[in-house]
């Protein structure tokens, strides 16, 4: 009898512990409302080398408050999916060096760069060689193209995307963008949302 009380009170302490143990489990577990910039590694990637080649240096030539979130939102995403810790520079290092700002304070900054030609909001993601380095360039027509820059090259990072493929330029259409709404002209929404249309 009161061997059997003993094991039962051992087996209840074994399930106690597994019960914390799980319940820390869940209570770390994903809730998905950070979505894509919870900045997970990329599971799959070709670019590791280029990875490792990345400038361990960040200059930010913007000093306005959304172009330092965008170097803080850069310097977040490379430590969290890289697990690299950028430096903050206040100028132009000797050695390579991601560079951020409006396309006209990098042009000034560095002279062999030649922007193209951005609407506003828009953005251009490029390297530039000169005195033995090369710097990646992180340049918006405003404040704004900065920080979706940024954004444009984490989210391909975490696509496991080499920094070759993420370079382009982008600027947006329209200057007021809408939704893409799949709502019918009879009041129904066809994909995935319930009640009536807003519209």
């Amino acid at each position: 009898m009161i061997a059997d009380a003993m094991r039962l009170q051992r087996c209840g302490l074994v399930f106690l512990l597994l019960v914390m143990i799980s319940g820390g489990c869940v209570a770390s577990a994903e809730d998905g409302s950070q979505g894509w910039l919870r900045y997970a590694p990329p599971l799959h990637t070709d670019a590791a080398a280029e990875y490792q080649a990345m400038p361990a240096a960040v200059v930010n030539l913007d000093q306005s408050p959304v172009a330092i979130t965008a170097q803080s939102e850069l310097m977040r995403g490379v430590r969290a999916m890289l697990d690299r810790t950028l430096r903050v520079e206040k100028q132009l290092p000797d050695s390579s060096a991601w560079v951020l700002g409006t396309a006209d304070e990098i042009r000034t900054a560095v002279p062999e760069y030649h922007p193209p030609a951005l609407r506003p909001e828009g953005y251009s993601i490029s390297t530039v060689s000169s005195h033995g380095h090369t710097d990646w360039i992180i340049a918006g027509a405003d404040a704004r193209g900065i920080l979706y820059a940024v954004f444009h090259v984490l989210s391909d990072i975490g696509r496991g995307q080499g920094f070759v493929g993420i370079q382009g330029n982008e600027s947006p259409a329209a200057p007021i963008r809408w939704v893409n709404q799949w709502d019918n002209l009879n009041g129904r929404i066809e994909r995935g949302y319930g009640g009536r249309s807003i519209f």
